[in-house]
Formats: C-alpha cells, sequence, structure tokens
C-alpha cells in the first residue's frame, strides 16, 4: 500500500522547472566562471613575464674582468648580475629601487656586496 504522501512528492517533483545549472552545458558554465579568474591570473603573470628588463648601467671594478650590471624593469624594479667580460653571469639580486643598492666591491674585486630593499646580498666568483 502506497502512502499519500510519497505519491505527492513524485508528483511535485514532475512540475519542478529545471534550475539554471541544469539546463547549461556544464562547459558554458565553467568557461563563464573561469573567464573571470583566467583573466586576473594573466594580468598578474604578464606583468612580469612580458616586463623584460633593460640594461640601465654597468659598474667596473677597477681594471678587472668583473662588472656589476644594472637592469630594470619599466615598473621601475630590477635587477643586478655579477657578470665577467665573456657575459658569464655569477650571481644575481633582485630590487625594487635601483636608487638604494650602492654597492661595495672586494679589494680583489671577486666579490661585491649590494643593499637590495630586504638584506645585503653578496655576490662573488667562485671557481
Amino acid at each position: 500500500m502506497k502512502s499519500h504522501t510519497s505519491s505527492l512528492s513524485t508528483h511535485r517533483a514532475a512540475f519542478r522547472q529545471p534550475r539554471f545549472w541544469q539546463t547549461w552545458p556544464r562547459w558554458a558554465l565553467l568557461l563563464l566562471a573561469g573567464m573571470p579568474l583566467a583573466l586576473l591570473a594573466g594580468s598578474l603573470l604578464s606583468s612580469r613575464a612580458f616586463n623584460t628588463a633593460e640594461l640601465m648601467h654597468t659598474d667596473v671594478c677597477g681594471g678587472s674582468d668583473y662588472s656589476l650590471e644594472f637592469y630594470d624593469y619599466s615598473d621601475g624594479a630590477g635587477y643586478v648580475k655579477l657578470v665577467d667580460q665573456a657575459g658569464r653571469s655569477y650571481g644575481r639580486a633582485e630590487h625594487s629601487d635601483a636608487d638604494a643598492l650602492r654597492p661595495v666591491w672586494a679589494d680583489d674585486c671577486l666579490s661585491v656586496t649590494v643593499s637590495t630593499d630586504r638584506r645585503r646580498v653578496r655576490l662573488e666568483v667562485k671557481p
């Protein structure tokens, strides 16, 4: 014997309108929800990934083969790297303001200390 409530619940389900997410294809809903997230992630990644650095200045230690190259991005941040005459890099330090770097070379010109935003970084030639 059927109960009266079970026939009512199945009867109501037959007349219920489908919800929005039940009628749209799932890929369309994912696309609508994912577009703002993809745009946000793309803008955050492209600001540094496609922002190429430009060589702004080179500081050579005396008459040695080593120099410190200063690179800046368009937003003002950048990095410095210790290189030899052949272009081989011996270290790199990121910075957000090139004016505060103030490199201090060692007497033998095999290392340089740079004051970046957060700390002092020592770049050195390691044989």
